[in-house]
């Protein structure tokens, strides 16, 4: 296998956006832009109509990477489709003068003010937009004389809207990440909001004719009674949609995927579509399926950062194929290679090649694949779900059933949680609703610090026009025009009588988070919540088989966690554990049905005791139906 990975100039989206009025386009950018394309591409640019759901883009670029990219994540529109949108994408552009007009640029005023800006992007949320950035002159630009600041400032990447053309331009960025979401969905979002029809009373009215864009995974989940459930899970980037879309797919063999990142939902039929041909997805998804290792490999990558040794590797094997049997044969140990050092004689370079040379794989290098596939949140592959999962667990359409919004959120104690339209609309809309972690500073119970809460209207990162200030505390609100027909269409959605809502908090480990939702697909529980020491009853911990005991209340540590449940083994060892208690009904009527003791590290058999099962033996064969062997299993 030939590794096939570019390295982009940015890893995020660009900060510097201008919107221009429809007078503007056609009075000169259009011409200037036209010019610009054709001679930065001897009058062939890359020229491709993408069908995104129900709808056509019309993609012009003179970027080969963004171009590949895009016509395998989106699949061909139908010969002589008439555009509904379009995107531009153009890099390499060099010409100050161009590129001022291209930033509305007009004075020194402007100038100043566009550099100003680009330095509290640089710092805002902790330098995280310049830590996206690999040109080290726009990284490091206070380095640099004022005059040179503004030139690194005019290349540095931008983009223009024009909302009456449906048209987004990209320049100088060949992170395929910014066009895919904010240049080609974010506009078909605002030209599908404003065909929203709706009445005196904020009802829509012609629900039939809209699709609503979802930032969202999708599956079909078929539960033991053979009842087909269509589950849409839309979360924040890296809260594990896909992750959690994935697993609900593997759990069985009539599960089937239909999309990772997003699709479209009809208000009315409630049909959901497919958009994505192959899915662009962080490679991050081997952390919990590291099987995937070799098809996501083979495919083109964006900003994976492997070591020498490990693109060798890589290239050692002709086909995923190989790779993948190279696994199933058998890890070598540490204690393996030693031994074989032992009786070859050998150093350990020599041996590790001749179990290489067997068609095998050492752990250390396995390892190191993962630990590099996950380093890089940008890191990403563009890879057929037919190949993921295979053609006949892939399907393009699903029927709504279960809206499921996903967050990761440590000091929250349900994993499960029901929800009403109105709540629904409340999370999607308020601010903070969105928290990150720092995933390696952790506090003294081991759970991820939180390092800042930021505000992801509707949990979609790829909308341009929107505008939503909700201030519980100040009371103020603020609903753009757009987003009252957004808040109209969601409402319809959360409406439909057939539609079960939920909230669900991944702060579980991987498996323990999937066990608890497929518990939830199946109907046997409503809800699902973590039960702390400090409220756990003498009857339930006695049942559970767990001791409780006090923890020092010391800096960083959550006054919940000040007492610690725990497992004793046979020699006397203490393992802390996490309970998770499983309930009929919601609020203060739920009941409990049973709780479950997981180990927190989630690690090895991550379930230890079962207070409504008994022994584990007993817990592992009454959840047959959920696969909790391959999740749980030694």
């Amino acid at each position: 296998m030939k590794i096939h990975n570019i390295f982009t100039n940015i890893v995020g989206r660009t900060q510097f956006v201008i919107t221009l009025s429809d007078e503007e386009w056609h009075g000169c950018y259009k011409d200037v832009l036209d010019k610009l394309l054709n001679d930065l591409t001897g009058g062939e640019p890359f020229d491709y109509l993408a069908q995104i759901g129900h709808f056509v883009v019309h993609y012009l670029g003179n970027d080969a990477h963004v171009d590949e990219f895009y016509r395998r994540n989106w699949p061909p529109a139908p010969a002589g489709a008439k555009p509904d949108g379009g995107t531009i994408n153009i890099t390499g552009i060099t010409d100050l003068d161009t590129l001022r007009l291209l930033k509305g640029i007009h004075n020194d005023e402007d100038a100043k003010a566009a550099l100003e800006k680009l330095h509290t992007d640089l710092n805002a949320g902790g330098g995280k937009y310049r830590s996206q950035i690999r040109d080290e002159r726009i990284a490091n630009i206070e380095d640099y004389p004022y005059d040179k600041q503004i030139e690194i400032m005019l290349e540095s990447p931008s983009a223009i809207y024009v909302p009456s053309e449906v048209l987004y331009i990209t320049l100088n960025t060949n992170y395929y990440g910014e066009v895919k979401t904010k240049s080609s969905l974010g506009p078909l979002d605002d030209m599908i909001t404003r065909r929203i029809e709706v009445d005196d009373q904020g009802r829509v009215t012609n629900p039939e004719d809209i699709w609503l864009s979802l930032h969202t995974g999708c599956v079909i989940y078929t539960r033991e009674s053979g009842e087909e459930r269509g589950i849409i899970i839309i979360a924040p980037t890296g809260t594990g949609k896909s992750t959690n879309c994935y697993g609900l797919v593997e759990a069985k063999p009539a599960c089937k995927l239909v999309a990772d990142d997003f699709g479209y939902v009809n208000l009315e039929t409630l049909e959901i579509v497919y958009s994505e041909r192959h899915f662009y997805m962080r490679t991050n998804i081997v952390e919990n399926y590291p099987h995937l290792i070799p098809y996501l490999v083979n495919e083109p990558l964006e900003n994976v950062e492997f070591c020498r040794e490990s693109v060798k590797l890589i290239e050692s094997f002709d086909t995923p194929e190989q790779m993948h049997d190279a696994v199933k044969r058998g890890l070598a140990t540490n204690e393996e290679i030693q031994d074989l050092m032992r009786e070859m004689n050998m150093s350990r370079e020599d041996v590790e090649d001749v179990i290489r040379a067997q068609g095998r794989l050492t752990y250390r290098d396995y390892d190191r694949l993962v630990e590099e596939m996950c380093a890089n949140p940008a890191a990403r592959s563009v890879i057929d779900p037919c190949v993921m999962v295979g053609e006949e667990k892939f399907a393009t359409t699903a029927v709504l059933t279960d809206i499921v919004l996903a967050k990761r959120d440590y000091d929250e104690r349900f994993v499960i949680r029901q929800l009403d339209t109105a709540e629904m609309l409340d999370i999607l809309t308020s601010q903070g609703n969105v928290y990150n972690y720092h995933q390696k500073e952790t506090d003294p119970d081991g759970y991820p610090i939180c390092f800042s809460r930021t505000t992801e209207i509707y949990y979609d990162p790829y909308l341009i026009t929107v505008h939503v200030v909700r201030d519980p505390e100040s009371g103020q609100e603020e609903i753009g025009e757009l987003d009252r027909l957004r808040i109209a269409a969601w409402q319809h959605l959360g409406n439909k009588p057939d539609v079960r809502m939920v909230w669900f908090n991944t702060r579980l480990p991987a498996p323990q988070s999937q066990f608890a939702l497929r518990k939830y697909m199946e109907g046997e529980v409503d809800e699902a919540h973590i039960i702390k020491g400090v409220d756990i009853s003498d009857d339930l911990c006695q049942s559970l088989g767990l001791e409780r005991l006090h923890k020092e209340p010391v800096s960083g540590r959550r006054e919940l966690d000040l007492v610690g449940l725990y497992e004793r083994s046979e020699n006397g060892a203490l393992r802390e554990v996490e309970v998770v208690g499983f309930y009929r009904g919601s609020g203060d009527d739920r009941q409990l049905l049973e709780a479950v003791a997981f180990s927190k590290t989630g690690k090895g058999l991550a379930q230890v005791r079962s207070w409504s099962k008994g022994s584990v033996e007993e817990f592992l064969v009454a959840n047959r139906h959920l696969n909790v062997r391959t999740l749980f299993s030694e």
